[in-house]
């Protein structure tokens, strides 16, 4: 059987494994800040090949039967439960930095999921501007057509109007931005202008009070 061209939803188990070395890094990291003597957080082929770190392979996931599986076309209730969980990664988090990645690598996973394996023009498209649904509010998936036409259509249709939109939003950002960063730039350079004409104020009513004082006690000295 020659393999599909379409894209491919990995299974659920390959989702857990993926959650489950997610968990492995984050603990071994946060072992490693007291002992540094603890094993160092492994990439996750490693950890497929011997998820119990024993030096077993018969646990390996590489053996699995579903290893080989996977569902042609989106399936985007098993992308979007995988989602949810990078989002709980976020809560799990110790620290803002912490979170901050957590929140970036969830922001990510909604933009390109990486239980989804990407092959047409159609496909690399995020669904916040894909604007091409059924009846049913699901996203329009090109495996399900019979017509070659049909699925040449969707494909380019999803591509290309995709593209134009992220295109026509890259473009409104460019326009905006020499405007925003002008404008901080005036917001700094008053501030900066602020602090000074204070401070200046307050060395010089400074430098006028110990003036005076000394000229008062100069008076006060010659007068005895």
């Amino acid at each position: 059987m020659r393999p599909m061209l379409a894209g491919l939803t990995l299974p659920l188990e390959y989702q857990s494994a993926l959650q489950s070395w997610q968990s492995e890094s984050r603990e071994r990291k946060l072992a490693l800040k007291s002992d540094d003597t603890q094993p160092l957080a492994r990439g996750f082929f490693a950890y497929a090949s011997d998820p119990n770190a024993d030096g077993d392979d018969s646990d390996s996931l590489l053996l699995e039967d579903w290893w080989g599986n996977a569902e042609p076309g989106r399936n985007q209730q098993m992308m979007d439960m995988y989602g949810l969980s990078q989002r709980e990664n976020i809560y799990l988090a110790d620290g803002l930095v912490d979170k901050a990645v957590a929140a970036v690598k969830y922001g990510l996973e909604v933009i390109a999921p990486s239980s989804y394996v990407k092959t047409t023009m159609a496909d690399y498209i995020p669904n916040p501007v894909n604007i091409f649904m059924d009846v049913d509010g699901k996203r329009i998936d090109p495996i399900g057509e019979t017509s070659f036409l049909k699925r040449t259509g969707i494909v380019l249709g999803q591509g290309l109007v995709g593209y134009a939109i992220m295109g026509a939003g890259v473009l409104a950002v460019l326009s905006v931005t020499p405007k925003i960063t002008e404008r901080t730039f005036e917001i700094v350079e008053q501030a900066a202008v602020g602090t000074l004409e204070i401070a200046e104020q307050v060395v010089t009513k400074g430098w006028k009070l110990v003036t005076l004082k000394g000229i008062r006690t100069g008076s006060t000295m010659r007068s005895r």
